[in-house]
C-alpha cells in the first residue's frame, strides 16, 4: 500500500494514522460493531431514545441541554451518550455527530 495524501480528519475518522504532514501511514479501514465487515453505522443497535439523543447532539446540544429537552436527568443522558458512541463505533461526541452528518438518511429511516 502507497503514501498518500488524504484530509488528516477523514482518515483519523477512519482508523488510519496520520504524518505530520498530512501524509498517511495507514489507510486502514476501521469496522463498525455490530456486522463484521460493514462500514456503515448499524443503527438498528440504538434504542429510540438514543436516536433522539444522537441527533439532539449532533446539533451540538450540551448534556444539561439535551436533559432539559427531553425531560430526563443530566445523568441519564451521559449513560445514553456513552452508550450510542459505543454502538456506533464513535471514540468522541463530535465523531458521532460527524457519523449522523454522513448518514442521516440512514438514521432516520432507521427511526421510522
Amino acid at each position: 500500500m502507497g503514501v498518500r495524501v488524504v484530509d488528516p480528519v477523514w482518515l483519523r475518522l477512519r482508523g488510519g494514522h496520520v504524518h505530520s504532514r498530512g501524509q498517511s501511514i495507514s489507510t486502514g479501514e476501521r469496522e463498525r460493531p455490530g456486522r463484521p465487515g460493514r462500514l456503515a453505522p448499524d443503527f438498528s443497535l440504538l434504542t429510540k431514545r438514543e436516536v433522539e439523543v444522537l441527533l439532539l447532539l449532533a446539533d451540538g446540544e450540551s448534556n444539561r441541554s439535551l436533559a432539559r429537552q427531553l425531560n430526563i436527568a443530566e445523568r441519564t443522558v451521559r449513560a445514553h451518550v456513552t452508550s450510542l458512541m459505543r454502538k456506533l463505533g464513535a471514540r468522541s461526541r463530535v465523531e458521532a455527530a460527524l457519523i449522523v452528518y454522513n448518514h442521516r438518511n440512514a438514521l432516520m429511516s432507521e427511526a421510522a
